[in-house]
């Protein structure tokens, strides 16, 4: 993979941004014991909160119209790292000299800050990777999605591991001052940010309001642009026929099957480490399939994830006298690979290459706001939902089934991956087909770059005249 091309002060701070996110996964877990053993809230209630506090991540079409068209101090970049850092630094100290043992309110207003903060400098941070990749058509958004993966899945290893020794033998807030010192270095490296990618396109700018007005107009164009507003499609269905239950994972594991919070936390450091060799997999084999045919795989990986899940618990694994935590590892090993060189990098690549020259945040932004719309507002709702309407599981069966050693209790938990296999079904026959073949996401760029050179040319001629 060849680097060479691309800015070195956009390369550091791609890279220490998303070595942050990853390790925010140290707060984030710390953030769920919380829930689960501070404010003894049922998993249908905490995935609730966990969606609301993830609405951030949803609304990135409103960071990347500020974004496209503010100028703050003479800078359109720089400067919302230098806010965002401080902002992650801030709230990350609240919850951690906050009294939020009894004050449940500090720990959903920290945490909706600092989402709000990550999905904002990732956002910026995304248009940044969208103008630099155009020095290489061919791999550059391959080169710097992978790059990105690679430190950001760095960052959820450390971070996994700081979370879970601090859970199991200290308090939650402890993780919270380690990542609040790294929002503050955030702020430094931003400073750092190369001037011409940070002043990029200011001279030509008229003032806010004119530049938002015509944002929005471009961002009205994107309905004549069928090849967007079907992955869109893709997006939101597929948060919707592939119910998330996390939160009801989490508390089965910890309080039914007795695994420990360091033990949790490795599992999570090892998928992290897997998720590199999903990086790689894509990269050597991969990055030239259609995307289509990626999502086609990814859905019977899903599929397959389900079926392990069932025979765990359906205690299959004790038949042959594997222990739970290690089978748990064993499946993390085995599809975590392929989750993120089948579905997250495809879907990552494909999104930038179909972001429109002169709106790339703005339109990234939709792109990216609706997938994690998806997957962390529709995907866990719908669960809840599910469970709530039709299945029933509740934190304190999950206890007496930990305290009892009782199976037949099982017969309500193991509900929901039926239902999601069955659902996963239909996904499989009928979503990917929104996605478009590379010949098409190949005749897209060609024609926005045709006519951006066409509008060069325009202005060049009204100039003269």
């Amino acid at each position: 993979m060849d680097l060479s091309k691309y800015d070195r002060s956009a390369l550091v701070l791609i890279a220490v941004q998303f070595i942050n996110n990853g390790m925010r996964v140290a707060s984030l877990q710390s953030i769920n014991y919380l829930f689960k053993d501070y404010y003894k809230l049922d998993p249908s209630i905490a995935q609730s909160w966990q969606v609301l506090m993830s609405v951030p991540w949803s609304l990135k079409i409103f960071y990347g119209l500020v974004s496209d068209n503010l100028v703050l101090f003479g800078s359109r970049k720089r400067c919302f790292f230098v806010i965002g850092g401080l902002v992650q630094f801030f709230s990350l100290q609240l919850l951690f000299w906050g009294s939020f043992d009894s004050v449940f309110w500090i720990a959903i207003l920290a945490t909706f800050g600092i989402n709000m903060t990550s999905a904002f400098m990732d956002l910026v941070l995304d248009s940044v990777i969208i103008s630099e990749q155009r020095k290489d058509l061919t791999n550059g958004s391959e080169n710097l999605r992978t790059f990105q993966m690679f430190f950001q899945f760095t960052g959820a290893i450390i971070g996994f591991q700081v979370a879970g020794v601090l859970n199991q033998y200290m308090h939650p807030k402890w993780a919270f001052l380690i990542n609040s010192s790294f929002g503050a270095f955030v702020a430094f490296v931003g400073t750092l940010l190369n001037r011409q990618i940070d002043t990029e396109g200011i001279v030509e700018m008229k003032g806010f309001w004119s530049e938002l007005r015509r944002t929005l107009r471009e961002v009205f164009r994107l309905r004549e642009m069928p090849i967007v507003y079907r992955v869109i499609l893709f997006l939101l269905l597929d948060g919707l026929m592939g119910p998330s239950f996390g939160e009801f994972q989490f508390y089965y594991l910890t309080d039914v099957r007795k695994i420990s919070k360091l033990q949790i936390a490795n599992i999570e450091m090892i998928t992290s480490f897997a998720s590199l060799g999903g990086i790689a997999l894509y990269s050597v084999y991969f990055r030239t399939w259609e995307f289509r045919n990626l999502l086609y795989l990814n859905y019977a990986v899903c599929l397959l994830g389900c079926l392990l899940n069932l025979c765990f618990i359906y205690n299959v694994n004790k038949s042959y006298h594997i222990d739970d935590y290690y089978f748990m590892v064993a499946m993390s090993v085995l599809l975590t690979p392929f989750s993120q060189a089948l579905n997250l990098l495809p879907l990552m690549v494909l999104m930038t290459k179909i972001a429109p020259k002169g709106i790339e945040c703005t339109a990234f932004a939709i792109l990216i706001g609706c997938k994690n719309m998806s997957l962390s507002i529709i995907a866990p709702m719908m669960g809840s939902f599910i469970n709530d309407s039709f299945v029933g599981v509740t934190k304190q069966q999950l206890r007496l089934m930990g305290l009892t050693s009782m199976d037949f209790d099982h017969m309500k938990y193991d509900k929901l991956y039926i239902i999601t296999i069955a659902l996963s079904t239909i996904s499989t026959l009928l979503i990917p087909n929104f996605i478009p073949y590379r010949a098409d996401i190949d005749k897209f760029q060609l024609s926005m770059i045709e006519d951006s050179h066409h509008g060069d040319h325009d202005q060049a001629r009204v100039g003269g005249q």
